[in-house]
């Protein structure tokens, strides 16, 4: 094997040397840039959101988002409890990357007690809204047709939030029983409600029920109440099994990216950030160095990570993206410049946006900046990966037959030693080759 990777080496190395020494013979335009001016980045800009509920804004809110057919999507609702029976008001608007719109007229939620969630999920084809509060979870799905929402199903005995995960063809629902003493998982194949699979019962209370799918695995995770213990279970042909996580948060999410399980944790104010992963046999731990809280977290193009944090001192928002290559978190551009209730993140087209209750008018606000990739150590011509194509084109660099920009000649120091030179070329190699796993 070792011969074997040797003899890879050689084989790049002697196509660059064959390309230095052709300097000037081949003509090899280097690929436009897909990045974005640096103030374009930094800068948060309104989109105008026009948040409805302003008149009785400072009210605590709840929201969500989601893209659905190329649209972005704001689910936020508001309680009245002055009355004999809780009230709860859900709007929801949606944008097109210029303006925003009402979908439907408000929801009005009748009930004893509040909604204590609401949550956007789609399929291929369908939109839903998900709600939940003390003796009910309810479904609605939007007619993509006549921009309403249909009353799709209801079910009983649950109570507070709830987690969810989508399978080819199934939607797997977790929540707690009215008493907060059992956790299951229910399943929604579009039209009803059933049943699955109860996991946790008789061992205390419990809070924070989540899901997530990995690989046509369902993985669920619960929080004993007043605890910081997170117990994260598998769900594989109707057998539930413990999977021994040493997962502690005051607060967590859960979710899928790049075939992963991320799950990410605030222990409290200024504990900091930390980001556990489980690829379907072990554990990872990634370190933030993010004293910020209540975490949100979204991909773009298999690229970047972006965490929206709040609850410090000001109480305003920050955005940092992750770059897999360095293993770092890095701040994106300014502080959103708003303290906030609530928030998230989500990718929209080429931007970023944080969608959140600012925290000294109470009204929704919607905020984006671009998004500027984040290649990887080594991509030295920028196509999002690194491979042979790299080297050669850094080889073609030093030779003097195409011109690298100062990013492109940054990107290509793996050795970091301030410049570009036919040592990382070697580096580069031997990474491809299989003899380093880190560039």
């Amino acid at each position: 094997m070792l011969k074997k990777k040797r003899n890879i080496v050689i084989g790049i190395l002697l196509i660059l040397i064959g390309v230095l020494l052709v300097e000037g013979l081949t003509s090899f335009a280097p690929k436009s840039l897909a990045t974005t001016e640096l103030g374009g980045k930094e800068v948060w800009i309104d989109t105008n959101f026009n948040d409805e509920n302003i008149d009785d804004s400072l009210a605590d809110k709840l929201l969500d988002t989601i893209v659905f057919n190329d649209k972005l999507y704001v689910v936020s609702s508001m309680c009245d409890d002055s009355g004999e029976t809780d009230r709860t008001k859900i709007n929801v608007k949606s944008y097109d990357g210029e303006s925003w719109e009402n979908v439907d007229q408000p929801i009005f939620i009748e009930s004893e007690d509040i909604v204590e969630q609401i949550a956007f999920c789609k399929t291929e084809n369908d939109l839903y809204i998900f709600y939940s509060g003390l003796g009910y979870f309810g479904i609605k799905r939007l007619n993509s047709i006549t921009e309403t929402w249909i009353d799709v199903t209801e079910m009983n005995d649950v109570s507070g939030t709830f987690g969810f995960a989508v399978s080819t063809d199934i939607i797997y629902i977790t929540v707690m029983n009215e008493t907060r003493t059992v956790a299951k998982i229910l399943g929604f194949d579009g039209t009803n409600l059933s049943e699955e699979k109860i996991y946790f019962q008789d061992n205390g209370y419990i809070e924070e029920p989540k899901a997530a799918m990995l690989n046509d695995v369902l993985y669920v995770g619960v929080r004993e109440l007043g605890k910081t213990q997170i117990t994260v279970y598998s769900y594989i042909d109707g057998a539930i099994t413990n999977l021994n996580s040493t997962i502690e948060a005051s607060t967590y999410t859960m979710t899928t990216l790049r075939e992963k399980i991320y799950i990410t944790t605030d222990l409290g104010y200024n504990a900091g950030l930390t980001i556990y992963t489980y690829d379907g046999n072990e554990w990872g731990e990634i370190e933030t160095g993010i004293d910020y809280g209540s975490p949100s977290m979204v991909i773009k193009e298999n690229e970047v990570y972006v965490l929206t944090s709040s609850w410090v001192t000001d109480g305003k928002l920050r955005t940092y993206s992750y770059s897999k290559s360095t293993q770092e978190f890095v701040q994106e551009g300014e502080d959103v410049d708003d303290p906030a209730f609530i928030a998230q993140a989500i990718i929209y087209n080429d931007y970023i946006y944080t969608i959140y209750q600012n925290g000294t008018t109470g009204e929704i606000m919607a905020k984006r900046k671009e998004y500027v990739p984040d290649y990887y150590r080594g991509d030295i011509n920028q196509d999002g990966r690194v491979s042979v194509a790299d080297a050669i084109y850094g080889a073609k660099g030093l030779a003097g037959s195409i011109v690298l920009t100062g990013d492109q000649k940054a990107i290509g120091d793996v050795n970091d030693d301030g410049r570009f030179a036919v040592s990382d070329l070697i580096k580069i190699a031997k990474y491809l080759a299989g003899m380093i796993e880190v560039l």
